[in-house]
């Protein structure tokens, strides 16, 4: 493992998100520039819920929308999300994360991806109850 040694891959990412209030929730605009390289926005909600509309991967509580809008009800509150951004794969490997004594960087509850790859501009309505 000779890092400092090892050939170098650069890439350059340029992320903007615009925010905009909507009748009932709110469009988030993501637009990303650069080189192409995958990635996946998520969405964490807390547990206690149910969760419609999208896939479960591979581990307990994540999921993929890669179609259509999912939709996150607690009682008699909801939150619609999408729509998702085609089936790109995202690969969920808990030993990939960093984690410390009592702490770790995956949040609890459930937690959804929207995946693709860049460049890429993708909207994604919030809706709520």
């Amino acid at each position: 493992m000779d890092f400092p040694h090892r050939p170098k891959q650069y890439r350059v990412l340029r992320t903007s998100i615009t925010v905009t209030e909507v009748t009932g929730g709110f469009d988030l605009t993501f637009d990303l520039a650069g080189s192409a390289v995958p990635l996946a926005i998520e969405l964490c909600f807390r547990a206690g819920g149910t969760l419609t509309g999208a896939d479960p991967l591979d581990a307990p509580g994540n999921y993929q929308l890669s179609t259509g809008t999912g939709r996150y009800t607690v009682g008699a509150d909801w939150i619609e999300f999408g729509p998702g951004n085609g089936d790109t794969r995202v690969a969920m490997d808990p030993g990939e994360r960093y984690t410390q004594l009592n702490g770790s960087l995956t949040p609890d509850g459930l937690r959804v991806y929207l995946t693709g790859r860049s460049p890429l501009r993708h909207t994604v309505k919030l809706r709520t109850s």
